[in-house]
């Protein structure tokens, strides 16, 4: 692979950070809409309405259940991106970097789930909402990443004062149950981040140029996966390892089923450089086609996967749609995009002749056709981000879901901790009365995350971001 640009900026594209906002919107809509009122695929397939009751032998798949997926696939296509810019450093620099990002992602989980409005209290009131504020400020100042015009020493004091307030706000907190600090309090989907952030760097530093022993690694994480289903085998025994407190368990790498097919498009962008980033220099009806056609696989998916009633088959319409507009027509589309839907393809494919295995589809624990599903599933959806971003350049809608897919951390902590405070003390207490019914929480849900957007948004404008 040829030497890449100067800074990942030179190689980032619109439709990816569009894919991560994407994601971000709908965990804030997703944990914000009314709990009651709704049908069922509104929320995760095994926590289905009336009761909401956690089901771990319903198989099913909502468009909830594509959230965390879409982000650690996003994730993993910006592993190479990222990674590229390091390039000229010691050969143990960026696998130093990979793990010390681990590890501060590893604490930020234990600070966030300790200062967590509704840990700290079930009915969190204006004290509780209050603190809450303060474990949104603390993790920022350890985080930020000020504009580079801010004098260094500026930011390591802003740094030192957030670690001093993360040891005075963790020695100090109560919790309904009596306790304090507890290192087994930590948030289980930044500590999923950690170790698929950690493991799929360090496997992408070390076969950057081999797409088939990345392949392998995969092939044998679902041998391991088969075998830990047969009790009291050593692959049980693996599959079950993990660290005291549960900070990671050996069965959160399952998630890189999402994060190494992500590798792959990140290299495909990093090779992108050599060609017309944009695709075709000519505009045509196959990429409007393509567009749609990758869009519908969603929906498409959903139904059939949700219902259980509906043919399978029916997901080879739109697949082989996309399947065949690539190869029937390939000079409207670059060799990017073909890949792309070839390998989107091939995953979907995979998980979809592997649903009927473990039960059925399952998020919880994730079945070997939930990994590969929503595997294949953001490769067309990408295809269709990356036409919006060549068809509609000046997209507000398009930029603002960028912008906020560029600063993830500070949108996480954010929904939790700035977000749902400065709502429930502003807001809530006048607007929930004037608006009552289902239809009116919809309205409000879909508020609340256009703020978060707008938050985030106007923060990476102004260059103030959060990185691990």
């Amino acid at each position: 692979m040829p030497p890449a640009p100067d800074s990942a900026r030179a190689i980032r594209t619109t439709a990816l950070d569009s894919l991560r906002g994407w994601a971000v919107f709908g965990m804030m809509f997703a944990g914000v809409i009314p709990w009651d009122g709704l049908p069922g695929w509104m929320y995760h397939a095994q926590e289905r309405p009336p009761t909401h009751d956690f089901n771990p032998n319903l198989p099913g798949l909502s468009w909830v259940d594509l959230v965390f997926p879409f982000f650690l696939f996003s994730m993993g296509a910006a592993i190479p991106l990222a990674s590229r810019s390091a390039e000229g450093l010691a050969w143990h620099a960026p696998y130093v970097q990979a793990v010390r990002r681990g590890l501060m992602l590893v604490a930020f989980a234990v600070f966030n789930q300790h200062a967590r409005p509704y840990i700290l209290a079930a009915s969190p009131d204006t004290k509780i909402w209050l603190i809450g504020l303060i474990g949104f400020v603390i993790p920022f100042l350890i985080f930020v990443r000020f504009p580079r015009s801010v004098p260094n020493y500026v930011q390591w004091m802003v740094r030192g004062v957030g670690y001093v307030g993360a040891v005075i706000f963790l020695t100090l907190a109560r919790y309904p149950d009596g306790s304090g600090f507890r290192l087994d309090r930590a948030d289980p989907i930044i500590l999923v981040l950690a170790a698929t952030s950690t493991f799929g760097t360090v496997l992408w530093l070390t076969t950057r140029d081999r797409w088939d022993i990345r392949l392998g690694v995969m092939a044998a994480w679902v041998a391991l996966r088969i075998g830990a289903l047969s009790p009291n085998s050593s692959g049980a025994d693996i599959w079950n390892w993990g660290t005291p407190y549960g900070l990671f368990q050996t069965s959160f790498l399952g998630y890189l089923l999402m994060t190494i097919p992500g590798t792959m498009l990140g290299d495909l962008l990093v090779k992108s450089r050599s060609e017309s980033t944009s695709g075709s220099s000519n505009k045509s009806w196959e990429q409007g086609a393509l567009a749609v056609l990758g869009l519908a696989t969603i929906p498409v998916a959903l139904v059939i996967l949700y219902s259980r009633t509906v043919s399978p088959g029916l997901i080879l319409l739109p697949t082989l749609g996309c399947v065949g507009l690539v190869t029937w027509r390939p000079a409207s589309f670059t060799s990017i995009v073909r890949q792309v839907v070839g390998w989107g393809a091939f995953w979907l494919m995979v998980g979809f002749l592997m649903e009927p295995f473990q039960g059925g589809i399952k998020k919880d624990p994730p079945t070997l056709s939930y990994g590969f599903v929503t595997a294949g599933l953001p490769c067309f959806f990408f295809v269709s981000l990356h036409y919006w971003q060549l068809w509609r350049p000046r997209s507000g809608l398009l930029r603002f879901s960028a912008l906020t897919g560029m600063n993830p951390l500070l949108a996480y902590q954010a929904l939790t901790n700035l977000i749902a405070p400065i709502w429930a003390l502003t807001i809530a207490p006048w607007i929930i009365d004037l608006t009552p019914g289902t239809g009116f929480g919809l309205v409000r849900a879909l508020l609340q995350t256009i703020f978060l957007g707008a938050v985030v948004a106007a923060c990476t404008r102004s260059k103030i971001v959060m990185r691990a």
